[in-house]
């Protein structure tokens, strides 16, 4: 038996006894056990993959060009999660969205919260959105990108949603959260937080904004005191306004992956901006319905400005939504949500 058969046969022991491994993981195993360099692993692995001896996750790679490795019978769904936090974050919290939204979410939602690039001349080292919805199809995290009444979304692989009663609720639910967006707009403008008749707000396909690279929820710009740059044009003075980015969840809870996916997007914006004299701040606001408490204290400790629906709006907010939503049917049993989950 030649070294890579016998590679062959170490290398599924290896993964028989830890389950699928990422490729560095695997190569690491192999070196120890056969005592040969990290080349010659490669080498077996290659041929291994090739022969079909063991699979891989290719063209789907987990950080510095390494895919993640099993066996023909192994379920990876586990070892994907835990690969795709370690590796792929953005990949990850858009897997975590899903579980928590009941495997169906919008795809400008799902762009969103990875951070994906809409535009790499922004960004040209980053991944862009086309690259992530492709990715999430060659992982089998989603089985299909769907379009209900002209809005696009994404379902999970083991969900089977496609009824009218199924849908159309959803649909609302996103139309009315596009409702309170608008009057939350209005509202930071009569605060001159931001400058009237200027913020940009995600429209009735739930189209997010496209705006440096990135989609958000909304997008204004700040004349708050502090937050512009005066400069004199043909003896007139005149302001750049700072950015005021935005996040609008109404109609659910926000969870971790929605805070990570906004800080991630912020910080991105402000390491770009730092290349530029003026115009350089950033206000993040954050309105929420109800909110998960680690990503209420990530949040906080990244300086996000947060509203809840209640203080916004009264006690009774969360029954007025869902009242907009079905007005033929109200819970009773629904209670005034609390600010943090």
């Amino acid at each position: 038996m030649n070294n890579s058969r016998i590679g062959f046969e170490v290398m599924k022991k290896i993964l028989e006894k830890y389950g699928p491994l990422l490729g560095s993981e695997l190569n690491q195993k192999l070196r120890e056990t056969m005592d040969i360099s990290s080349a010659y692993a490669r080498k077996i692995i290659q041929r291994a993959t090739d022969n079909e001896v063991i699979f891989s996750t290719k063209p789907v790679s987990f950080g510095r060009g390494q895919y993640l490795y099993y066996l023909q019978h192994h379920n990876i769904s586990d070892a994907l999660q835990t690969a795709l936090q370690k590796q792929r974050k953005g990949l990850h919290r858009i897997f975590q969205s899903l579980v928590h939204n009941k495997g169906r979410i919008l795809t400008s939602e799902a762009i969103k919260i990875s951070a994906a690039v809409t535009n790499r001349n922004f960004f040209p080292a980053n991944e862009p959105k086309e690259k992530v919805l492709d990715n999430l199809l060659q992982l089998g995290i989603i089985k299909d990108i769907s379009n209900y009444n002209e809005i696009s979304y994404i379902i999970a692989k083991m969900q089977n949603i496609s009824s009218e009663a199924e849908l159309y609720p959803w649909y609302r639910r996103h139309m009315v959260n596009r409702l309170f967006a608008l009057e939350a707009a209005t509202w930071l403008e009569r605060c001159n937080i931001t400058a009237w008749n200027q913020t940009h707000i995600f429209d009735s396909e739930q189209n997010r904004v496209d705006f440096n690279g990135h989609l958000w929820d909304a997008v204004g710009f700040t004349y708050l005191y502090g937050f512009y740059e005066s400069y004199y044009e043909n003896e007139e003075k005149k302001k750049t306004p700072s950015f005021v980015f935005m996040e609008m969840l109404f109609h659910r809870q926000t969870y971790l992956e929605d805070v990570e996916g906004f800080v991630a997007r912020i910080e991105m914006q402000s390491a770009r901006m730092k290349n530029y004299k003026t115009g350089t701040r950033i206000i993040p606001i954050l309105f929420y319905r109800t909110i998960e408490r680690e990503a209420f204290e990530i949040a906080k400790e990244k300086g996000i400005l947060l509203y809840s629906m209640r203080d916004w709006i009264g006690e009774f907010s969360v029954e007025l939504f869902e009242y907009l939503v079905n007005p033929y049917y109200m819970d009773v049993t629904i209670q005034p949500h609390h600010k943090v989950s």
